[in-house]
C-alpha cells in the first residue's frame, strides 16, 4: 500500500471482507491478494515549450492503474518541481473514474542548461521507500527582448580613419537577464564617425549582436560615437552607445 496514496471505496472493502470471512472457514485459507501495486504512467503534457516564468498551455496529466491494468480513480497523487525554479498549481491531485490525474504547471525564469525544467509525479511508500512514478520536462524559451547593454568594444582608440581593434558588440536580454535570439541590431554612426560594415546584425544564441567593423572618421582628435538600437519597444537602454 502507498503511503502516498488515499482510496475511497468502503462498498469495494466491505465485499473483500465478507469474502475473507466466508474462505477463513476452510482449511489452509489465505487473505486475497488484493489489486497489487499501482502504477502511474504519464498521459499527456510533457515535453512542451514555453516562455520562462508562464503557465504552458497543456496540464500535466497521468493515469493509474493496478497490476491487471485497471483505472484506480479516488488515488491522491503528489506533482513536485524538482528543478527549473518553476510552480505547479495545485500540487495534489485525486485520480478521476478514468484514473486521471492533472495539475498545471509555470515555469521558472531561467533558460539555462543547468536550470531544467523538471516536474516529478511522488509517493512514499509504506516502508518509507521514496518513489518517483513519473516525470515531466520541458524548455524555457526567452521572453521578449527586454534590455540592451554594451558587450564588448565601447571606449576604445584608434588612429583617424582607422578601425578599432574589437568590433564593438551588444547584448540584448528579457526581463530575466535571459538572452534573446533573433534580434535585429542596427549599428549607425554618429556624423563624423566614420563608418561600419554588416551594421545590422542579428543576435545570436547568447543574446549577442556585433557589428563586422568600424572604421573611424578621419578628423583628429575628435570623439567616435556609434549607436547600436535593438529592434523593438520598451527595451531598455536602447540605443546602446559606444564612444
Amino acid at each position: 500500500m502507498l503511503a502516498g496514496f488515499t482510496r475511497f471505496n468502503s462498498k469495494a472493502t466491505w465485499t473483500l471482507g465478507l469474502l475473507f470471512l466466508a474462505i477463513g472457514c476452510g482449511p489452509d485459507a489465505t487473505a486475497p491478494s488484493g489489486l497489487g501495486p499501482i502504477s502511474l504512467s504519464v498521459v499527456s503534457g510533457n515535453g512542451q515549450s514555453g516562455v520562462v516564468g508562464s503557465e504552458l498551455p497543456q496540464p500535466l496529466a497521468i493515469k493509474a492503474t493496478d497490476s491487471r491494468g485497471v483505472v484506480q480513480g479516488g488515488l491522491t497523487v503528489n506533482f513536485r518541481v524538482t528543478s527549473g525554479g518553476g510552480s505547479v498549481y495545485a500540487g495534489t491531485a485525486a485520480t478521476d473514474s478514468k484514473g486521471i490525474a492533472e495539475d498545471y504547471w509555470t515555469l521558472g525564469t531561467s533558460t539555462a542548461p543547468a536550470q531544467t525544467q523538471r516536474v516529478e509525479v511522488r509517493a512514499v511508500l509504506s516502508s518509507g521507500q521514496k518513489q518517483v512514478y513519473g516525470v515531466f520536462t520541458a524548455t524555457a524559451l526567452p521572453g521578449p527582448a527586454a534590455q540592451i547593454a554594451i558587450g564588448a568594444g565601447n571606449q576604445q582608440s584608434a588612429h583617424p580613419a582607422s578601425t578599432v581593434p574589437i568590433a564593438p558588440a551588444v547584448r540584448v536580454t528579457d526581463q530575466y537577464g535571459n538572452p534573446v535570439p533573433n534580434v535585429t541590431v542596427t549599428f549607425t554612426p554618429a556624423a563624423g564617425s566614420g563608418s561600419v560594415t554588416s551594421g545590422t546584425p542579428k543576435t545570436d544564441a547568447n543574446g549577442t549582436a556585433t557589428v563586422g567593423s568600424w572604421t573611424l572618421g578621419s578628423t583628429c582628435p575628435s570623439t567616435n560615437t556609434l549607436t547600436a538600437t535593438a529592434t523593438g519597444n520598451g527595451i531598455a537602454g536602447n540605443p546602446a552607445t559606444f564612444t
